[in-house]
C-alpha cells in the first residue's frame, strides 16, 4: 500500500512549535522545535487513523494542496504609502469579519 501524503502546517508558539493538517481536522501536535514538531504529528496522525475506524468516522484522503506566493517589499511600501492600485474582491460582499478598511490588492504582478 503507497503511503498518502498529508500537508502539515508548523507554527511557532510562545512554547515552541505546533502542528496541524487542513486534511484532518482535530489532529494536532507541539513540541520544542519545528523538527520535534513534525516528529510529533507524525505519529498523532497514525494514532488519530488507528481510532477514527473504531468510533466509525472514515480516514480523510489529502485533498490540500502547499503552495507560496511571493510579495514584493517596494510593492507594500507604495501600498502604505497610497501608490498602488487597492479594491475589494469584485462580485463579492465583503465579509464580516474583515476590518471596514481591508481592501485586496488588485494586482500584485509586475
Amino acid at each position: 500500500m503507497t503511503p498518502k501524503r498529508y500537508p502539515v502546517v508548523i507554527e511557532p508558539t510562545s512554547t515552541g512549535y505546533s502542528a496541524f493538517s487542513p486534511d484532518v481536522p482535530g489532529c494536532a501536535a507541539a513540541g520544542d522545535t519545528a523538527e520535534e514538531t513534525r516528529k510529533n504529528f507524525k505519529e498523532a496522525l497514525a494514532a488519530h487513523f488507528g481510532v477514527m475506524p473504531e468510533i466509525g468516522e472514515p480516514i480523510p484522503e489529502p485533498r490540500a494542496s502547499v503552495d507560496y506566493v511571493e510579495v514584493r517589499r517596494d510593492r507594500l511600501l507604495r501600498m502604505r504609502e497610497g501608490k498602488e492600485l487597492l479594491a475589494a474582491p469584485s462580485g463579492r460582499r465583503q465579509p464580516s469579519l474583515w476590518p471596514r478598511n481591508l481592501k485586496i490588492i488588485a494586482n500584485l504582478a509586475g
